[in-house]
């Protein structure tokens, strides 16, 4: 049977049917076993960052991409969830292709596989790490998918006229809404993403800050305020702090040269010197010379400032004399 709506399309096809699809291509099967896996691994995700103390008992989803470990299986989530999309494409261009002839399935599921990259690309890659990247990803995300939904829309609105004329035009115009606002959520992340990195990177500092005071008073036994070399030992001999150093990126080697770089004019660590040098030295490639080279800093300043002192104290005797 053959349509009589004008040579731009194509006669309707029926190899392969719906049916065939979706014996060949399960994707009822693959959409319940990603959705089931994705929602384990979130919670696996949770309550790792439970463990570690990253979020409370409520959090916002976000809150997972910020700290390690429970970031990359998050974002390895996010990739299946990519996967899944770009996977997508082939049934529904079939199942499209079956009914509709011509160029604009084969057009819609390849603007559909872009946007399944996209996502893949958008989930192994942070706005904080490479923006270009991720922003170039999220274009394709949001804006691939918005396109394949006019295109399909245009497709699937062909078929509406011949089994539903009075409201094929209906259901397209909604169809083009939903992709407008796809393509909407696009630009609005294109212009947040620089904000959102910034967001990230200011939420996962306060989050380090608020961890290394727990450390920092679960360590201080005197309960003064300050850390000693010995109380500094035994926090640094803890498992927990040692995993977590590790997970900050920090190596360290030599305790009492770490200390001394820490500590202030009188030989003690406070809360602020605390979280500030360990802040200063996260992520070092090698966190141990950069120690020691600003400890020796530190070191010449202190005399410095000692020598200075004692040449004013000098000037003022001369004067007085």
């Amino acid at each position: 049977m053959e349509l009589n709506s004008g040579p731009r399309w194509a006669p309707l096809r029926s190899d392969p049917p719906a049916g065939r699809v979706l014996n060949t291509y399960y994707p009822y099967r693959c959409i319940d076993i990603i959705s089931l896996l994705g929602t384990v691994v979130l919670g696996i995700c949770y309550a790792i960052a439970r463990y570690y103390g990253h979020v409370g008992v409520f959090c916002d989803i976000s809150d997972l991409v910020v700290h390690l470990p429970e970031r990359i299986i998050f974002r390895v989530n996010f990739g299946l969830v990519g996967g899944l999309l770009a996977y997508m494409a082939f049934p529904i261009h079939d199942i499209a292709a079956s009914r509709v002839g011509g160029c604009l399935p084969k057009a819609g599921a390849g603007f559909q596989l872009v946007s399944g990259v996209g996502v893949i690309l958008v989930g192994a890659c942070g706005p904080e790490e490479m923006m270009p990247v991720h922003l170039a990803a999220a274009i394709m995300g949001f804006g691939g998918s918005g396109i394949a939904q006019i295109i399909y829309g245009i497709v699937f609105m062909h078929e509406d006229t011949q089994t539903q004329p009075q409201s094929a035009r209906t259901i397209f115009i909604a169809r083009c809404i939903i992709s407008a606002l796809f393509l909407r959520d696009t630009l609005a992340v294109a212009a947040n993403d620089a904000e959102y990195a910034v967001e990230v990177k200011m939420k996962a500092k306060k989050k380090y800050a608020e961890e290394m005071l727990d450390f920092f008073h679960a360590a201080d036994q005197s309960n003064d305020g300050y850390l000693t070399l010995d109380e500094f030992q035994q926090m640094l001999d803890d498992d927990r702090v040692k995993t977590w150093l590790s997970l900050m990126e920090i190596d360290i080697l030599e305790i009492s040269e770490f200390f001394y770089l820490l500590a202030g004019e009188d030989g003690l660590v406070s809360p602020q010197e605390f979280v500030r040098g360990i802040l200063r030295c996260k992520g070092m490639a090698r966190s141990q010379d950069v120690i020691a080279i600003l400890h020796s800093t530190h070191r010449m300043h202190r005399e410095l400032s000692e020598m200075r002192t004692k040449l004013n104290t000098m000037s003022k005797s001369k004067t007085k004399s």
